[in-house]
């Protein structure tokens, strides 16, 4: 739900979601923005997940594909998109789930963080945007396995618990080609002192307002 508010596209845009899963994301975005999606999702039983999901939602601009993200390039053609979009499987450690769906989705076990730049930017055209969620505390990592792939971080949210907690969560934008310069979006903060939802995530999870009493 983070990323897909973070994400820029328009209607007349091509993009990709890489490890799509169930395809909650493609049909996020799709739905906001009209955008066309191309789904890319390796494990099958996930990639049917997601193509009955968008049957059933009635979305006609995304097409699921049920293929490994570091073919999907080759398969599909070079320079063609203009945006990418992913949430990776980011846990390097820790208690793995004997699920083995949710564990591919979940951690590098099979794909290393290099792969997922290269796949996007294989795929999209010069001055295209790939759009990223990653842990705040491996942003290192991230931005230069971007770099290292012509992806220049453009914009940079942090996203916290609470206000003055340490940021756990940072969604990102880069651009192809792009010459280098940050824009430092506020951050975004979960939960207010109440330890309710702000008004901002509540906008975000569509959480229709109280009345007044």
């Amino acid at each position: 739900m983070l990323l897909a508010s973070f994400v820029k596209a328009f209607p007349s845009d091509r993009g990709a979601d890489l490890g799509c899963g169930t395809g909650v994301l493609s049909i996020l975005v799709n739905g906001r923005t009209g955008a066309r999606i191309e789904a890319v999702e390796i494990q099958e039983d996930e990639a049917d997940r997601a193509e009955r999901s968008v049957r059933l939602n009635g979305q006609t601009g995304i097409t699921v594909h049920h293929a490994d993200m570091r073919d999907f390039p080759s398969a599909f053609g070079y320079g063609k998109l203009d945006f990418t979009m992913c949430n990776p499987p980011y846990f390097l450690n820790g208690t793995v789930s004997p699920d083995t769906s949710r564990a591919t989705s979940r951690h590098q076990s099979g794909i290393a963080i290099e792969d997922i730049p290269a796949a996007c930017s294989s795929l999209l055209k010069n001055g295209g945007r790939a759009f990223f969620v990653y842990p705040a505390s491996r942003l290192a990592e991230i931005f230069y396995a971007l770099q290292s792939r012509s992806l220049t971080p453009k914009r940079l949210r942090l996203v916290l618990h609470h206000a003055g907690a340490a940021p756990k969560i940072a969604l990102i934008e880069c651009k192809k080609g792009a010459k280098h310069g940050m824009l430092f979006e506020p951050a975004l903060i979960m939960h207010g002192d109440d330890g309710g939802y702000t008004e901002e995530m509540k906008e975000i999870y569509h959480i229709p307002a109280q009345p007044d009493r």
